[in-house]
């Protein structure tokens, strides 16, 4: 080690420089962490959406066939 008060300075300044190296890496993966949850987050949000448009279609297609049957029932 360097005695001298300049020296340790340099050192303090270096351990400093490495520790917000490793802080800025951390934010970055946590950044890229939480936009790959949000990602998926979106991409479940928008099957889910497809799934309840799909059912709602099926549904309204099924009332849409019983009142036909229905109609041409009352027509005979």
């Amino acid at each position: 080690m360097c005695p001298s008060p300049a020296c340790s300075q340099k050192v303090n300044i270096v351990e400093l420089k490495e520790q917000l190296d490793e802080e800025r890496t951390q934010r970055k993966e946590e950044r890229e962490k939480a936009a790959a949850d949000l990602k998926a987050a979106v991409h479940r949000a928008q099957s889910e959406a497809q799934e309840e448009i799909k059912r709602l279609s099926d549904a309204a297609l099924k009332r849409e066939s019983e009142l036909q049957e229905a109609i041409n029932k009352l027509k005979v």
